[in-house]
């Protein structure tokens, strides 16, 4: 501003000595010349300090715009998380969709996620990798992150530096940069999730912060998640034996045997009762009998196949589901259960009438039997009815009646 007012001063006696002396006019245009040059550097060097605020200001700009849209990008990943779970009731589909929406947005190598079994557990319970197929973290990783509840951040392994030592392990891995950041839930961790770059990479403060605000938002998720599905669990559970309940039972008897008429398939049914249990109550306590209920339904649960079912059916009663299994098969199978069982030491059994304790089973087959799911339930219990009748500790079938 002061240049602008000097010319104009200059300007006003250069008219004045255009009119009085040539040499002092020549001497005013001189420096009407010198105060253009400096007023136009002095413009010039303003607008290079413009310019250069202007683009910092737009690389700030741009910054927080980047920034903004990965959050909401990840709020918008997280919220499909929530809406799948609600229409597939599944942890490990939420377990997934959470590590392939955290590798989407932070483009990893390799990405990880690591869930405790419980909140009180050191244990990893589940375990999911992208990007190779086994990586192991190390104890050191576990111990601050899910010992400390503290974030890692560590660039380019293969520099020599001191705090890199402990973490050298994951080079043989292939790894050389890496982050992690734990799950947790009222500040106690649930979990962990992780990043890791198996080329030279510069992983930014940024890049921690995204990867926490998933951490964070997804461990909520996570954990109703895991809430719902142990309420699911529970309300199909017996809570005694551990094994499934009468409702979940029904549920998947129809279902099953819907498949076998559909597709004429086998299906037998067991349905298996312990002999004098009033006894064994009466004369040990009620106490040692749910012992009996619970050593029985896991030698059952471990006597099955992963495709067949064992249930609780109710008071001392059991069945079991033998899925696209005949008749013979079915009745091979239940005497070498009850055969396992009477050889088995109980507590107490010296005090049942035949100084053991034994199980009496009742089977019957669909389509041999039944042409019914009713029918079949009927015939396995009729069958069972008469092997009481016949003297108990004994396998029947329908058939055989």
């Amino acid at each position: 501003m002061i240049y602008k007012v000097l010319l104009a001063v200059v300007f006003v006696h250069l008219v004045h000595y255009v009119y009085s002396s040539q040499i002092e006019a020549m001497f005013a245009i001189d420096l009407v010349l010198v105060l253009l040059y400096v007023l136009c550097r002095a413009d010039v060097t303003s607008g290079k300090r413009s310019f250069a605020k202007l683009s910092k200001d737009h690389n700030k700009l741009h910054l927080i715009y980047e920034s903004e849209r990965r959050d909401t990008e990840i709020l918008h990943i997280l919220d499909e998380i929530s809406a799948s779970f609600m229409d597939d009731r599944n942890l490990n589909t939420i377990f997934e969709h959470t590590l392939d929406g955290m590798q989407q947005v932070l483009k990893a190598d390799i990405s990880i996620l690591e869930l405790l079994a419980d909140k009180d557990s050191a244990v990893a319970h589940t375990k999911l990798v992208r990007g190779c197929k086994t990586f192991e973290l190390g104890e050191n990783i576990y111990a601050k992150v899910l010992g400390r509840n503290s974030s890692i951040l560590i660039n380019n392994l293969s520099r020599r530096h001191g705090e890199y030592e402990k973490y050298r392990f994951l080079l043989e891995q292939g790894v050389e940069s890496f982050l992690v950041a734990p799950l947790k839930i009222e500040k106690k961790p649930i979990g962990l999730l992780g990043i890791f770059a198996t080329s030279r990479h510069d992983f930014t403060g940024e890049e921690l912060r995204l990867l926490t605000a998933f951490a964070n938002h997804g461990s909520l998720i996570i954990e109703n998640a895991r809430l719902l599905e142990t309420t699911r669990r529970l309300s199909v559970t017996d809570e005694l034996t551990g094994l499934h309940n009468f409702r979940y039972f029904r549920e998947r008897f129809m279902d099953e045997f819907e498949r076998a008429r559909r597709y004429g398939h086998n299906l037998s049914l067991l349905m298996c009762d312990i002999d004098y249990f009033k006894n064994y109550n009466d004369s040990s306590g009620h106490e040692a009998g749910n012992e009996v209920l619970k050593k029985l339904a896991g030698i059952m649960a471990g006597s099955v196949r992963d495709v067949d079912l064992v249930a609780r059916y109710g008071g001392e009663e059991f069945v079991i589901l033998l899925a696209e299994t005949g008749k013979d098969n079915a009745m091979v199978f239940a005497e070498r259960l009850r055969a396992k069982i009477e050889e088995e030491v109980f507590l107490y059994q010296e005090k049942q009438p035949s100084h053991n304790l034994t199980i009496t089973i009742g089977a019957a087959s669909f389509p041999q039997d039944a042409e019914t799911s009713e029918e079949l339930i009927t015939r396995a219990d009729q069958a069972l009815y008469s092997g009481k009748e016949a003297g108990r500790n004994r396998v029947v079938s329908y058939s055989s009646q």
